[in-house]
């Protein structure tokens, strides 16, 4: 019986750690209890997706609630570390990139407790970024890190994590919406409520990130850009925060007016109605990683309210564009995808990155099978205390190996044209490759000799 204490406590992490959730459920050797990190303390963005997604009840909450990044992080850290300490799991869990993710995490790995990690491995490479701080913490002590697509993983590869820690499992925003795409067209009203049935062109606009609404220059950019695009209906369901910053910038008044008679301020939406809004929407505009995700999975155009993307393959494939706050570049952007049908046509024939829809099942069970191998303890396989990486390039005598043959832990491996591979065990080893391995030195050496490696 493996026991286990899940955190979650903002919107993104609910609904994504719902599969998780139901995966569990249906594990007679899982006991599991939530402990709710009220990170999001507003009740319109957390208890309205315990009732829809029909998620017990947390056993515990840590009442955190708003204040700076480091008042965040030490009161999860402290409140975490009291309920952990009292339930004492043999594992933990937490979903994302939030303050409250990099606390339990920090708290667990302290006490002892193996931290499992969901959605690890995402990377922006912009440090100024909050969310990255706490990824690259919450993913440098985790014990499980579950990646949802592959790129995620070669991630955490590139930052040295060892691969035997390492899961790609798929995304488990799309066993949700798998869920509730059918869900949301036969229950919500929303459209009909709205009188939306006969727009022209139906957009939802979601902002809620620091970076803008702590800043009046892009907050007021991004609006003036919402007032452009004046053959749209923007649909803007406000969060508090940023409804907070409107008020105090004085914009709220504005965005009432009929100026900007094209935009319709909602209050946060459950999720029924919001996926009902992706469903119908001919484009999303968003500052959110999660709602990038819900976009190309459901084959809708997205432009990014950011300077950069953690989801770069969203980008690549073409589901995604990046304008950041330019006013300019947003509507442009947007005018490019609602008059151009072929986009959308493309979009429809392209498959997302982000997996089956089994990722919440594959990962309880991986929990299950594999919790007594994430015990924290020294290693016992480096006897000196100091393994190193070296790169090899596999030369005909290693050639027709497999991974699992070399006593050295292969880490990464390299296509002769540059394109980077997870290694598993079964892999084959191909002339002209180049590895990366973990191993301490005399079995490196034992490793060149052996093989006449430079």
């Amino acid at each position: 019986m493996v026991k286990i204490l899940l955190f979650m406590g903002t919107r993104p992490e609910i609904i994504k750690m719902a599969p998780v959730i139901y995966g569990l459920a249906g594990k007679p050797e899982a006991e599991f209890v939530i402990c709710d990190t009220s990170q999001h303390y507003d009740e319109e963005l957390s208890k309205v997706f315990y009732e829809e997604l029909k998620l017990p009840e947390p056993e515990f909450k840590l009442e955190v609630g708003s204040g700076s990044h480091g008042y965040q992080v030490s009161a999860v850290v402290k409140k975490a570390e009291e309920v952990i300490a009292g339930y004492n799991p043999d594992l933990t869990v937490a979903e994302g990139d939030t303050n409250s993710v990099v606390g339990v995490a920090l708290s667990s790995v302290k006490l002892k407790v193996p931290f499992a990690h969901v959605e690890s491995g995402l990377r922006s490479y912009d440090i100024t970024m909050p969310e990255e701080v706490n990824r690259k913490i919450a993913d440098s002590v985790a014990s499980a890190l579950f990646a949802p697509t592959e790129r995620a993983a070669l991630n955490l590869l590139y930052e040295g994590v060892n691969p035997g820690y390492i899961w790609v499992t798929g995304n488990t925003i799309v066993d949700i919406l798998q869920l509730y795409v059918h869900r949301a067209r036969i229950e919500s009203t929303i459209i009909q409520d709205l009188e939306l049935e006969s727009v022209d062109f139906l957009i939802v606009l979601t902002v809620h990130r620091p970076e803008n609404t702590d800043n009046p220059e892009r907050l007021k950019s991004i609006l003036e850009a919402v007032r452009e695009l004046e053959e749209c209906t923007i649909l803007f369901p406000v969060h508090p925060r940023t409804k907070a910053k409107l008020e105090e910038y004085g914009m709220l008044k504005k965005l009432k007016s009929r100026k900007f008679k094209n935009l319709i301020l909602l209050k946060p939406l459950g999720y029924v109605d919001f996926v009902r809004l992706l469903i119908e929407a001919d484009a999303v505009l968003t500052d959110s990683g999660g709602i990038q995700e819900e976009a190309a999975i459901l084959g809708k155009p997205c432009i990014t309210l950011r300077d950069n993307t953690e989801r770069p393959e969203t980008v690549e494939m073409g589901f995604n564009m990046i304008a950041g706050a330019s006013k300019d570049r947003i509507v442009d952007l947007t005018r490019k995808v609602i008059y151009d049908p072929s986009y959308i046509d493309n979009l429809s024939k392209i498959n997302h990155p982000f997996g089956d829809g089994h990722a919440g099942e594959r990962i309880a069970n991986i929990i299950v099978e594999n919790f007594e191998d994430f015990k924290i303890a020294a290693p016992k396989y480096h006897l000196s205390g100091a393994p190193t990486f070296r790169i090899y390039r596999v030369n005909e005598k290693l050639s027709g190996r497999t991974v699992y043959n070399l006593k050295p832990a292969i880490v990464t491996l390299i296509y002769q044209d540059g394109r980077p591979i997870i290694p598993t065990p079964d892999m084959t080893l191909e002339n002209g490759m180049l590895i990366r391995c973990l191993a301490e030195k005399p079995i490196l050496e034992e490793l060149e000799r052996k093989f006449d490696l430079a």
